[in-house]
């Protein structure tokens, strides 16, 4: 005598397929999330930009003591957390192969904000 188990569970795995091939019950598309657009940045203000405009000239063209003449005429600027000058503590980075100016060029072509 054959077992009635099979018989019996058929119907239901076909319900089970019917019930997972049903579309989702939310009315939203699937895909990526939908995010909101960023506001759009506010110009900098003309002393700021003026210093981006020197330090952009100093990436493509100069060197660390261009840098470090424009950090001494700035107050308050500070390069490294030892006792060392500007132009000597980026001379040091030079020598090792870590080149400031690349790393000015790098962070002024990521937005601000």
């Amino acid at each position: 005598m054959r077992s009635p188990l099979p018989t019996l569970l058929a119907p239901a795995a076909l319900l089970a397929m019917a019930v997972a091939c049903d579309a989702p019950l939310t009315a939203e598309a699937p895909g990526a999330a939908m995010v909101q657009l960023p506001a759009p940045l506010e110009p900098l203000p003309e002393p700021v930009q003026a210093t981006v405009i020197q330090l952009r000239q100093i990436s493509a063209t100069g060197g660390y003591r261009d840098m470090a003449r424009l950090a001494d005429a700035t107050p308050g600027f500070r390069s490294n957390a030892g006792d060392m000058s500007h132009q000597d503590y980026w001379y040091l980075k030079l020598r090792t192969g870590d080149w400031p100016m690349a790393h000015v060029g790098e962070v002024l072509s990521q937005p601000y904000g």
